[in-house]
């Protein structure tokens, strides 16, 4: 029997390990259905992404940082959406600020989908080597 997951979505879904704490998504445009890794990020966080943008009746509040929880093998999993301007590394900064307090040895991995001109992995990994960060891409 085949799967009804698209292969795009079961890439995405196997990366989503336990040691996963979770993603910084770094985008060009503000948060909308048309960004790479839209579907398969909503489909991982339970719709939540979607309700979210079905609630904003307005888009400038879409310009600011968006963070979004679900659970990952019964464990808090945070989505941080954040579109690229001046202020994107420490809007990230703020998030790590958090995340530190609540990283274990087991779970330590943060993904990285971003599609920015920043490179902020490398920085982050550099301010933070209690942590993992992997890039991922989205088709």
């Amino acid at each position: 029997m085949t799967s009804k997951l698209s292969e795009q979505l079961k890439e995405i879904i196997d990366q989503f390990t336990p040691d996963v704490v979770g993603i910084f998504w770094i985008t060009k445009q503000v948060l909308n259905r048309d960004l790479k890794g839209f579907d398969e990020l909503n489909y991982l966080f339970d719709g939540l992404i979607s309700q979210y943008l079905y609630g904003q009746l307005d888009e400038k509040h879409l310009e600011r940082k968006n963070t979004f929880f679900t659970h990952n093998f019964n464990k808090l999993l945070f989505l941080a959406h954040t579109q690229e301007n001046a202020q994107t590394k420490q809007q990230l900064i703020e998030h790590m600020n958090i995340l530190r307090y609540n990283q274990t040895e087991e779970r330590r991995k943060i993904l990285v989908l971003d599609e920015s001109e920043l490179t902020i992995q490398k920085s982050l990994q550099d301010q933070y080597p209690q942590f993992i960060f992997q890039p991922i891409e989205v088709l």
